[in-house]
């Protein structure tokens, strides 16, 4: 079945130079560290991240897998299954040795250094997670810094598009900035600001006031410009246009049960990791 297009997010990984690794090498200093961490094939229990990586595929060239919050979901009493076609009830499999988890796959390529990860809102970044577990398996021997590529303009306005509800947006600046740039600002959008910072619900009569908040970002010191979203999953996600990740759309095609798809999720991943690096990197 093709299921609906999912965000992937696109990453820089590089590695902090220790005694322990290949010097000025970082692709082998990169694939000499998560060897160590995952050396095979398998399920891997981070402490410290509070996170389980399923490692698929372990290669020179590249690592792939998943990686889940454990006891993410708790089934209750109080929650049931419902069959979409005749509307009839009935209750949670509830089985004690088995437990429900959220998760995503992830792709890394050592050689240009890319992290690719289909994004999910249920889970904590990978940006965070893998370099906290990477230096707790290490032994705090290695460490690896994971920068999400920023969005350009164009990838920003077709990003704002994209957003199904957009509640609010809000603006900070630097307290470098004069003060009468936020006065200027009450008076050109329309709205009300506190010392520094401004907060708006969108009047969509002023489409142009996400345009006039990342054309200030550009001339004044602005700590962030951000468009207050709901998700796909209901929750009320803010989208930081100042450090505005890159993200694409992936169309994957894919069987009922996305957790054994491990071929077509790695082909659609690496399809897409290497587009992006033509494109942006080249």
């Amino acid at each position: 079945m093709e299921l609906p297009g999912k965000n992937i997010y696109f990453y820089e990984v590089s590695s902090e130079l220790t005694l322990t690794n290949h010097g000025d090498n970082f692709n082998l200093r990169l694939h000499e560290i998560f060897s160590y961490c995952f050396p095979r094939p398998g399920s891997y229990d981070s402490e410290s991240s509070r996170v389980t990586y399923d490692i698929i595929k372990s290669t020179d060239k590249c690592l792939f897998g998943k990686y889940s919050r454990r006891k993410n979901i708790s089934p209750s009493s109080m929650m049931q299954e419902r069959e979409l076609e005749t509307n009839a009830t009935g209750p949670v499999g509830m089985d004690a040795t088995k437990q429900l988890e959220n998760f995503t796959y992830f792709l890394l390529d050592y050689n240009k250094k890319i992290l690719a990860e289909i994004f999910n809102s249920y889970l904590p970044r990978i940006e965070k997670v893998l370099p906290e577990s990477v230096k707790e398996m290490h032994n705090e021997l290695s460490s690896i810094i994971i920068t999400p590529y920023k969005a350009s303009r164009e990838e920003l306005n077709k990003r704002i598009k994209n957003v199904d509800q957009i509640v609010s947006v809000s603006a900070s600046f630097k307290r470098t900035e004069e003060q009468n740039v936020i006065r200027s600002l009450e008076e050109e959008l329309g709205c009300e600001a506190e010392w520094y910072s401004i907060k708006m619900k969108l009047n969509f009569r002023k489409p142009s006031i996400i345009d006039n908040l990342l054309g200030l970002s550009e001339k004044v010191e602005t700590n962030s410009v951000v468009v207050h979203t709901i998700n796909e999953a209901g929750l009320e996600e803010p989208l930081d246009l100042v450090k505005m990740l890159i993200v694409k759309k992936a169309t994957l095609e894919l069987t009922d049960d996305m957790v054994f798809n491990h071929n077509l999720i790695y082909a659609a991943l690496s399809q897409n990791l290497n587009a992006f690096a033509r494109t942006y990197l080249s």
